[in-house]
């Protein structure tokens, strides 16, 4: 009835009522809470973590395998839609631009981060 009143939705992205996107939105919960159990789960099977275990090659190359696999994950549960917004840049000079910024406030926050903190 809108649409024939010559009203348009705002982007035209969220589905009419909510609904159609069940599926997807059940797949969301059951990765975040099968990563939530396996937080907890390790936790529990080995206590506190060692004060040095952000040291170690191990560390670094089980979160690049966890990463890698939720990653994965999260590319099938988007793919076919445009939830993800990977799309080329208008601009390759000013994504390039951005990019600087961004990298440049982030040296930012950091040096005063460090300056109030003392870590």
């Amino acid at each position: 009835m809108l649409a024939s009143a010559g009203v348009k939705r705002r982007f035209d992205t969220a589905p009419v009522n909510g609904r159609g996107e069940s599926a997807r939105l059940a797949a969301w919960l059951v990765l975040v809470l099968l990563l939530i159990a396996l937080g907890y789960g390790s936790r529990l099977e080995s206590g506190k973590p060692d004060p040095q275990v952000l040291y170690r090659w191990s560390t670094a190359v089980g979160g690049l395998i966890l990463d890698a696999i939720v990653l994965g994950i999260v590319l099938a549960i988007a793919s076919g839609t445009g939830l993800l917004a990977l799309r080329r840049p208008v601009s390759w000079k000013r994504a390039a631009g951005m990019i600087a910024i961004a990298i440049l406030a982030i040296y930012a926050f950091e040096s005063v981060y460090t300056a109030i903190v003392h870590p």
